[in-house]
């Protein structure tokens, strides 16, 4: 759930929520952990983080004044819902779970931009910048 300040093009992420499947979770803190550093990784690649170069091929985004990655107020308290469902690929019967949260986070967001503008406009690229989006808007 996303709220969008209209006049400014600004996305604040108000509450999120990922369902993943883990197979047996042999430290369930240390999964908990896993996907909601994965879903902050996601916030960031679709609503802050970009590189940008200029005219002569040289990056303009070298330092993290330049490069915006998600912080504290950027990232919502997260919900996890664990599905419990063990792999026989393995003894143990884990997986993997470290992309589950980040993978989705752009689709998701998006969609929810879209949402909460009711059909305004369509997000078919991330990062979300707030200009981008505002230039959308004022149109």
């Amino acid at each position: 759930m996303v709220a969008v300040d209209e006049r400014t093009g600004q996305v604040s992420v108000l509450r999120y929520a990922v369902a993943h499947e883990g197979g047996e979770e042999i430290n369930p803190q240390v999964v908990e952990g896993q996907i909601i550093g994965g879903v902050a990784q996601g916030i960031g690649g679709a609503l802050l983080e970009q590189f940008s170069y200029g005219e002569d091929g040289q990056p303009k985004s070298t330092t993290f004044a330049d490069y915006l990655l998600p912080g504290p107020l950027e990232v919502p308290r997260v919900d996890v819902r664990h599905l419990l469902v063990p792999t026989p690929d393995n003894p143990l019967g884990v997986r993997g779970v470290g992309e589950s949260g980040t993978i989705a986070a752009a689709a998701t967001l998006a969609a929810a931009i879209d949402d909460a503008l009711d059909g305004q406009v369509h997000v078919s690229q991330t990062p979300v910048s707030p200009a981008a989006l505002k230039a959308v808007l004022t149109r």
